[in-house]
């Protein structure tokens, strides 16, 4: 999190905050937090953050018991069993349950434990995501942003450009009048204001444009008042550039993706745990509670005396013999008294073994193992892509240093041949021609050493981007 936080201020020691009027202007961190703020990215990876802590609470969760209760009850009509006694009858039956069940897995080949790292790696890796979407974000805003501010630059010099070809113009003129000067030399001058005036346009409309770019990453409506603050960059400093090897190996461990990648090879190995599991035995401990009520319900409520008399022969003579005889006497029983003397309750063990599902499992596990190759080959594919951008990176700040090293001493040259030339022309020495030659030469200069610097500035970035040492 600390690179991330890092990224998202980079470039800010460079851009000094530079308040000239009252309206408030954006600097390049209000614009990157801004950014990540309403991002639509941002708020995804967020989700996904959320759906991988549930996965993973889930698969912790999955470590204890099933609690379950049911119930029923309903009508029996003709004949039927009675619950309450397993007897046949002729009524018609009114009947209710109770039931309490619970279970709890003793041992299913590793797969509970196995689950439970292979979500914690998963959401590891799902926030290693949303650090890059992140730092791409925030390096998409930099660039949008340092865009802005070369074309402001830009325009600044067509601005300086056309004053001076304005000014020209007067001096001109002034010798013309003295007849000094040809009244045609005029022409040229005013030639080039109308380039200048063009080249003026142009600027405007890629100041526009850039704005609208910047915009858009931002999520602002297109005819939002939206103003940088303008940098003040007194200088440039020049440091060595670092080897391919070390910029890779700080890169490597900088980048979220790489991290995700690594996450995600390890997070499909237990893939393959969890698949070879489904095919190692399951031990189960279970119980249960359960009770049921009947309306045909009885229960013995003492007993009655009866004299049953009884036909019999004693030598050939018919007799009557009474006995008596105890019988039973049964009420209905209410509803509570079912309830607790029909409870039963049972407790055992559960044992499950995979013999033959259709070679299922074999298949599953080398579905699992091809997962695993495919991860390794899809984050070689990233590491090779990270290789070719930080040898870019490294190629594109020698480059953009030699530029600005390059631009620095053409402008120079320029300016000394500008004002040798302005005063042969003052003294006419010169004519229009090369006076206009030697401005415009001098006014590409800067123009040129404009986008050198911010260029290089912005490569200088990346390269400490990869290195892991803004801030530092």
């Amino acid at each position: 999190m600390k690179r991330t936080v890092q990224f998202l201020f980079f470039l800010i020691f460079i851009f000094t905050t530079n308040f000239i009027s009252a309206q408030k202007k954006w600097d390049l961190e209000k614009c990157i937090n801004h950014a990540l703020q309403n991002s639509i990215l941002v708020k995804q990876a967020t989700l996904r953050i959320e759906n991988a802590n549930l996965d993973q609470l889930s698969n912790k969760n999955s470590r204890y018991p099933n609690l379950n209760a049911s119930s029923s009850a309903g009508m029996q009509f003709g004949k039927s069993i009675d619950p309450t006694t397993n007897s046949f009858e002729l009524n018609n039956t009114g009947f209710n349950t109770i039931g309490l069940s619970a279970s709890a897995i003793l041992y299913n080949g590793g797969r509970i434990k196995n689950s439970i790292k292979q979500s914690d790696l998963s959401s590891k890796a799902v926030k290693a995501d949303a650090k890059q979407i992140r730092n791409d974000i925030a390096l998409q805003v930099a660039t949008a942003f340092l865009s802005v501010l070369m074309s402001e630059e830009q325009l600044l010099n067509a601005t300086q450009r056309l004053d001076l070809s304005k000014k020209q113009l007067e001096r001109t003129q002034r010798l013309i009048k003295a007849g000094a000067l040809p009244e045609n030399d005029k022409l040229d001058i005013l030639s080039r204001i109308a380039r200048d005036e063009q080249e003026f346009v142009n600027r405007e409309n890629e100041i526009e444009r850039s704005y609208l770019v910047l915009k858009q990453l931002l999520l602002l409506e297109p005819d939002f008042d939206l103003k940088i603050i303008k940098p003040k960059i007194d200088k440039v400093s020049v440091e060595k550039t670092p080897s391919f090897r070390q910029l890779f190996q700080k890169a490597s461990q900088n980048q979220p993706f790489i991290e995700a990648g690594n996450l995600r090879i390890k997070v499909a190995e237990y893939g393959v745990k969890i698949s070879k599991s489904q095919g190692l035995p399951t031990l189960s401990i279970f119980g249960n509670i359960d009770t049921r009520f009947s309306t045909l319900g009885k229960y013995r409520d003492g007993t009655e005396i009866f004299r049953i008399p009884q036909k019999v022969y004693i030598n050939g003579l018919e007799t009557i013999i009474e006995s008596d005889r105890e019988i039973p006497r049964f009420k209905d029983s209410p509803y509570g008294k079912q309830i607790s003397d029909n409870l039963g309750e049972s407790i055992g063990l559960s044992l499950r073994i995979p013999i033959f599902n259709g070679n299922r499992t074999k298949i599953s596990i080398a579905k699992a193992k091809l997962n695993v190759e495919q991860l390794k080959l899809s984050n070689e594919q990233k590491i090779q892509g990270l290789k070719s951008d930080v040898l870019r990176a490294i190629s594109d700040v020698k480059a953009a240093r030699k530029s600005f090293e390059a631009s620095e001493k053409t402008v120079e040259a320029a300016k000394v041949s500008y004002l040798n030339t302005e005063n042969k022309f003052n003294v006419g020495a010169s004519n229009v021609f090369e006076l206009t030659t030697a401005k415009n030469n001098y006014d590409q200069a800067k123009i040129n050493l404009t986008i050198t610097k911010y260029t290089f500035l912005f490569k200088q970035k990346v390269l400490e981007y990869y290195q892991g040492t803004m801030f530092r």
